[in-house]
């Protein structure tokens, strides 16, 4: 149990790095990174299925780690980048589904964001998908003559028991889980969202990066089931947003630490008195919670 806890304290903070590197990336304010960093480690989610006997904030640290190394590579195109990311990507397949999503992130830039000919987009491409590919079928190969089981059965038994409630309760749930992966963050990241889409100081490429991470971060409909647990794939868009939000909502750096302060203590008021709030929720809006 310890060296789980351990390893899972690493990904904690490594990932608030990998934030704050991610947001200096696109917005070049290292202000704004550093709340975008604490916004994510702060988030329910984060502070109730982070730091546990669950492989759910590895799957988020491969995931951030191969959204910076997809930004470096825009910067500065390399095949050994490339392949560092394809395997990276893998990691986080292996350990948890969305963890692989920064494949689709790196496919997406590499074909709206990478400034190239089409045949070197095909050549960094194909070592993508070798250094994916490889290291996951022999995986995949090794567990079913093993065990003579595959991914695909796990996806089908993940997806079936709790389909017929979510499918009764979807808006519900979906509302639910969505409230509590950012809490009060999501009123900043609506800000951020927003005044992003209308300034002018923001460059195309760093507009056409957040766009573009938007389909991997909704992965988590793929899945019958709403958790603030599954939809934290999200937040690292979200941090993105709101760290905005907060830093062009005001230049007054004591009303900034205010509005970063409040997002915490919401954060830690869910999260100490969460059974608590599970009865009133279920109480009052009849949610499973």
């Amino acid at each position: 149990k310890f060296s789980f806890i351990f390893v899972n304290s690493i990904f904690y903070f490594s990932i608030g790095f990998i934030v704050f590197k991610i947001t200096d990336i696109v917005f070049n304010n290292k202000r704004q990174a550093l709340f975008s960093s604490i916004l994510f480690l702060s988030a329910y989610p984060m502070l109730e299925y982070g730091i546990a006997y669950m492989t759910d904030l590895s799957g988020w640290f491969f995931f951030a780690l191969s959204v910076y190394l997809t930004l470096l590579f825009l910067e500065k195109p390399s095949y050994k980048l490339v392949a560092i990311n394809g395997f990276v990507s893998v990691l986080g397949m292996l350990c948890k589904e969305s963890g692989g999503m920064g494949a689709l992130f790196f496919f997406l830039c590499l074909i709206f964001a990478f400034k190239e000919n089409i045949k070197n987009k095909l050549k960094y491409f194909a070592v993508f998908c070798a250094s994916f590919l490889i290291p996951f079928s022999l995986w995949q190969v090794f567990v079913y003559l093993n065990f003579r089981y595959s991914y695909y059965d796990w996806y089908l038994f993940n997806r079936g028991p709790g389909s017929e409630v979510y499918k009764s309760e979807v808006i519900k749930l979906v509302v639910k889980s969505f409230g509590a992966s950012f809490l009060v963050g999501w009123f900043f990241s609506a800000i951020g969202f927003f005044k992003i889409i209308r300034t002018k100081d923001i460059s195309w490429q760093s507009k056409k990066i957040l766009l573009l991470l938007i389909p991997p971060s909704v992965s988590f409909l793929l899945w019958f089931a709403a958790s603030s647990r599954l939809f934290y794939i999200i937040g690292v868009l979200l941090s993105l947003f709101a760290g905005y939000g907060i830093v062009s909502f005001t230049k007054n750096k004591y009303l900034q630490l205010v509005f970063i302060s409040v997002v915490l203590f919401a954060n830690y008021f869910w999260f100490v008195f969460d059974d608590k709030l599970r009865i009133v929720i279920k109480y009052f809006f009849n949610v499973h919670y």
